[in-house]
């Protein structure tokens, strides 16, 4: 029989502290807040979305160790307002391969898409996008988000935009390592015009970030696909899953470290929370009793302070 488990990747340092209720994947201890900066003066919009420069399509890269299938994204969006006066706008969400020699996303056109209205959006918070189709990727990729031709269809102060980490987040090493490491496009009636988000963005000041863009990955036993690597984390697949009474989650350590699993319903409430640590290197194994939580699908949260997977697991 298939076993599959679908990821929650945050792959790059990004962090995000909304209500509670909503807190998600983090790569790194520590309570800094997602951000969304805006244009002042005579340019109105986001840095990361709508905005008076014309800036249509923002993306990540994301470069993985294994083959992997990309189901679609999670994506934080903000509102200038927090409410939205074009409710049936519709933002389209991309993934693109790598092109070798220039490192941008290659070709004229997306692998895959999945659409979002914005009265489906979860504002502030994290909004789930699949796309119409999961597709194969290897080594690296990008995820996007592509807000078309608003540029002719009057949204001005309608604004919308993507939350990203704080300044600084991004390292020094890998702004020097990762060129294009997040990419924006400038509106085109053509193929897509990519440029360096943090080289050649028009802004104050350079932006050091992560945009909070992140993919849906599935690993599949029978594939081969059965375990996401990041910096000293990894993490196989829970068993069984579907589980009944109980589950067990298999992972390494490459260094002694503290550990956290929150177990997490799908609108983002945490059920219950387990704190573990230090934890010497090697491999390990915790379970989980589920036998107190109704049937239905749930996240698996393993956060350690520098890295986070989420592991969406059936209870029957």
């Amino acid at each position: 029989m298939k076993s599959t488990s679908l990821l929650l990747l945050s792959l790059c340092a990004l962090t995000q502290t909304f209500a509670q209720n909503t807190d998600t994947l983090k790569n790194f201890t520590g309570t800094p807040s997602l951000e969304a900066g805006k244009y002042t003066g005579n340019d109105w919009g986001f840095y990361a979305g709508h905005n008076s420069k014309e800036q249509q399509q923002f993306g990540e890269k994301y470069l993985i160790d294994e083959h992997v299938h990309v189901l679609g994204v999670v994506a934080h969006i903000a509102t200038s307002t927090g409410t939205v006066t074009n409710p049936h706008f519709e933002i389209d969400f991309r993934l693109w391969n790598v092109d070798p020699a220039t490192g941008k996303p290659a070709g004229a056109s997306s692998i895959e898409d999945g659409h979002l209205h914005l009265e489906d959006a979860n504002l502030g918070g994290p909004t789930v996008i699949l796309f119409h189709n999961e597709a194969h990727v290897e080594e690296a990729f990008f995820v996007s988000m592509d807000l078309g031709d608003y540029a002719h269809d009057g949204l001005a102060g309608d604004t919308v935009g993507l939350y990203y980490a704080p300044h600084g987040t991004r390292t020094t090493a890998d702004i020097t390592a990762t060129p294009f490491r997040n990419v924006f496009q400038a509106h085109s009636h053509g193929a897509p015009n990519w440029r360096d988000f943090y080289t050649q963005f028009t802004t104050p000041v350079q932006i050091a970030t992560h945009l909070a863009l992140y993919p849906i990955v599935e690993m599949e036993e029978h594939t081969g696909m059965s375990k996401v690597a990041k910096n000293g984390l990894q993490v196989r697949s829970p068993y069984p899953n579907p589980a009944r009474q109980e589950m067990t989650l298999p992972f390494s350590l490459q260094q002694s470290t503290e550990l956290s699993f929150h177990i997490m319903d799908l609108s983002g409430r945490i059920i219950s929370t387990i704190n573990k640590g230090p934890l010497n290197s090697g491999d390990h194994q915790q379970k989980f009793d589920l036998s107190a939580l109704p049937a239905g699908t749930y996240i698996l949260s393993l956060k350690s302070p520098d890295a986070a997977i989420g592991i969406k697991f059936n209870k029957l």
